[in-house]
């Protein structure tokens, strides 16, 4: 990408030494990203994620064969997703502020810097709060259903 770049003194041309300057950041962003995405954390939270997923998949066959377990198991997975949402989407913001924070140094024109900081602040929070959001409430629905005295005597019958 940067090799499009006009480089150059001319005018519309990014000196040379800027556009070095701007690769190195780059590429020492990219590593970091890299190796966050390789980390003990990265592997934990995939893991984690991947059980989840699992559990709820179970969960679901159990629901549909209105067996006890079923029920038991989607509380279960509920009540761990929330948690899960928090720490997935907090170590998420964490890499996309690192990121962002290298790249905008970049940016010569502070002006400029400070509202394409606010802007990619702002959408941030608004997409992980969204994410969060969505992932209390869904999961707080099937806790509360799931919890309910009626729906608890659906899956106690004997056998399940």
């Amino acid at each position: 990408a940067f090799d499009d770049l006009p480089a150059g003194t001319g005018e519309g041309q990014i000196p040379r030494e800027q556009l070095e300057r701007a690769k190195a950041q780059l590429d020492q962003v990219m590593g970091e990203l890299e190796a966050a995405l390789r980390s003990q954390t990265a592997r934990t939270l995939a893991g984690f994620g991947g059980l989840l997923g699992a559990a709820a998949f179970a969960a679901g066959i159990g629901i549909l064969m209105m067996r006890g377990w079923g029920r038991i198991l989607l509380v279960w997975q509920a009540a761990l997703s929330v948690p899960y949402a928090l720490w997935s989407s907090q170590w998420s913001f964490g890499l996309q502020q690192r990121a962002s924070e290298a790249l905008f140094a970049l940016v010569q024109d502070a002006a400029m810097r400070s509202q394409l900081q606010q802007a990619l602040q702002a959408g941030q929070a608004a997409g992980i709060g969204l994410a969060v959001g969505f992932a209390v409430l869904w999961n707080g629905f099937i806790l509360w259903y799931f919890s309910r005295a009626s729906v608890r005597a659906q899956f106690a019958r004997p056998g399940t």
